[in-house]
C-alpha cells in the first residue's frame, strides 16, 4: 500500500498521512493530532493508478485538537503519479503562519519496497 504525505511546513501538527489507493466510502488523515475521518467535498476527484494517478480537490477533517478546529485542505494531491501542493485553513484559534488566512502545503507519494527487496522505500522522484 502507498501513502500520500501531506507536508504543511508552517503547521506540523497537521501534516499527515493518507493510506493509498483510496477507498470508496470513508478515507482517513493521519496527524500527530490523531486520525480523522475526511469529508471530501463536492469535486473532489480521484481517478487512475501508478503513474497515471490524480487526486484533486478539497477535504476537510473536524474536532482537531491543538485549536486548530476544522481543517480544510485543497489543492493537487497527486498529478499523474507525482507530486502536488495546495492551501489549507482552519476555522479554530490556532495560529496561522501566512496573513491571508492560509497556509501552503506540499505532497509526495511514498511506494512501499516490493517484498523480498533489501532496498528502501523511497518517494517518488528521491534519488538517495
Amino acid at each position: 500500500m502507498s501513502t500520500l504525505n501531506i507536508n504543511v511546513p508552517g503547521q506540523p501538527g497537521i501534516s499527515g498521512t493518507i493510506p493509498l489507493p483510496l477507498a470508496s466510502g470513508t478515507n482517513y488523515y493521519t496527524t500527530p493530532l490523531g486520525t480523522f475521518a475526511m469529508t471530501e467535498a463536492p469535486g473532489f476527484s480521484n481517478s487512475g493508478n501508478g503513474p497515471n494517478l490524480n487526486i484533486s480537490g478539497r477535504f476537510s477533517i473536524t474536532g482537531v485538537g491543538d485549536n486548530y478546529g476544522t481543517v480544510s485542505f485543497s489543492g493537487t494531491y497527486v498529478n499523474a503519479g507525482g507530486n502536488g501542493s495546495g492551501n489549507v485553513s482552519w476555522n479554530g484559534t490556532h495560529a496561522q503562519s501566512d496573513k491571508d488566512g492560509t497556509d501552503p502545503w506540499t505532497s509526495d507519494v511514498t511506494i512501499p519496497a516490493p517484498k523480498g527487496e533489501e532496498t528502501e522505500a523511497r518517494a517518488k522522484g528521491q534519488t538517495s
